[in-house]
């Protein structure tokens, strides 16, 4: 992939996806940087990297917040010279009837999944006009921007909004040589699937019907995720940019289907 020495900002690397996405970039010889709120689970992680001979540097991060934000792009050019890849992971989501969601709840999600996204943008281009050699940005984004459901009104904003930056922000950067691309994933067997999985009898209803609608019969691994994200900052996808590409087992094809009454 020739990724060696190349510095990556990992946002939301302490768990799930982001977690995958960093372990993969590091065992590409990636120097990683974890943007994580969570203090234990992110230097859980820094010791994990380190420990396996990685570079790896844990720096507490509320994407929310511009000083934050800011702060993460500052301490991975301090540590390792540059910045070349920008995955943009962190993300929140809950399931509550629109009637029920308050403004504090849509103000959180947009906050961290669109308002994150956007600052974690803003910075990594800032620092990758400085160096002048372009630079690659992932913002994660969800099947959700495409085929939704009820009760998902702010994530689903969120993550259109995301696939939507994500295109206007490859076309203003492209001749400077920065890439950005989206990737979608769909069910993926995180930490949550896990929890609901175990949840109690009803639990098996409710894994029983999201299999149902997944082409492949099961969720992601976070790796399946994590593969996608490095190849598109790699050379190999050196023509890719703007794009917004799916990795949810057929799912969003499944639920376009069943929209249509096939």
């Amino acid at each position: 992939m020739n990724l060696n020495d190349k510095v990556v900002i990992v946002t939301g690397a302490g768990s799930g996806i982001g977690w995958g996405i960093a372990e993969r970039f590091a065992n590409e010889g990636a120097r990683i940087v974890i943007a994580e709120i969570d203090r234990e689970s992110g230097q859980r992680l820094e010791t994990r990297l380190r420990e396996s001979g990685h570079y790896a540097l844990f720096v507490q991060t509320n994407v929310s917040r511009e000083d934050d934000v800011r702060r993460v792009v500052g301490e991975a050019v301090r540590a390792f010279g540059r910045l070349d890849v920008m995955i943009n992971n962190a993300g929140v989501n809950f399931v509550k009837p629109l009637l029920n969601t308050t403004l504090d709840d849509w103000d959180h999600v947009i906050g961290v999944d669109l308002r994150g996204t956007f600052l974690g943008c803003k910075y990594a281009i800032e620092q990758f006009l400085q160096q002048g050699d372009g630079g690659n940005i992932v913002n994660i984004s969800s099947v959700h921007s495409l085929s939704t459901l009820p009760n998902a009104a702010p994530y689903a904003a969120a993550k259109g909004g995301v696939t939507q930056l994500t295109r206007s922000i490859a076309i203003e950067f492209g001749r400077q040589g920065i890439r950005v691309n989206a990737v979608c994933p769909g069910l993926t067997d995180t930490q949550i699937w896990q929890d609901l999985r175990a949840s109690g009898p009803d639990a098996d209803e409710v894994v029983n019907h999201w299999m149902s609608n997944i082409p492949l019969g099961r969720p992601a691994s976070p790796r399946e995720v994590a593969n996608l994200v490095v190849w598109l900052c790699s050379d190999q996808a050196s023509y890719v940019t703007g794009a917004n590409l799916l990795v949810d087992g057929g799912m969003s094809a499944m639920l376009t289907s069943l929209e249509k009454g096939s």
